[in-house]
C-alpha cells in the first residue's frame, strides 16, 4: 500500500491487480533487532523454491480486518548502495 514508504492513492490500489501468492508468517531471531520477530512473507504457491514475491515485513501489526481481507502494517528493509533503509509498508491482503 506504499511505494518507497509513501502511501499510494486508494483509487490506484483498488485498480491494481495485486500479487497472488501464499502468505506465510515466520517467527525467528532478527539479527538487526537482536530479538525475536514475526516476519510475514508472500511466496509463489506453485514454486518449490518459495521465492519472496514482495520484500518481507518485520514485526507487522494487524491494523484492519473484514470478512474478505485484512491489512498488515510493518517495516520493510531495503539495502541501497550498501546502506540499509527501513521503510513503512502495509499489505492489503484480500481473499481470492
Amino acid at each position: 500500500m506504499r511505494e518507497q514508504g509513501v502511501v499510494r492513492d486508494v483509487r490506484e490500489l483498488r485498480r491494481d491487480e495485486g500479487v497472488v501468492g501464499e502468505l506465510l508468517v515466520i517467527e525467528g531471531k532478527d539479527p538487526v533487532l537482536g530479538r525475536s520477530a514475526r516476519v510475514p512473507q508472500l511466496v509463489r504457491v506453485s514454486d518449490a523454491r518459495r521465492d519472496d514475491l514482495l520484500p518481507p515485513l518485520v514485526d507487522p501489526l494487524l491494523v484492519w480486518m473484514a470478512p474478505l481481507g485484512f491489512v498488515l502494517a510493518g517495516v520493510e528493509r531495503d539495502d541501497v548502495e550498501g546502506r540499509a533503509r527501513h521503510l513503512a509498508q502495509s499489505w492489503w491482503v484480500r481473499a481470492p
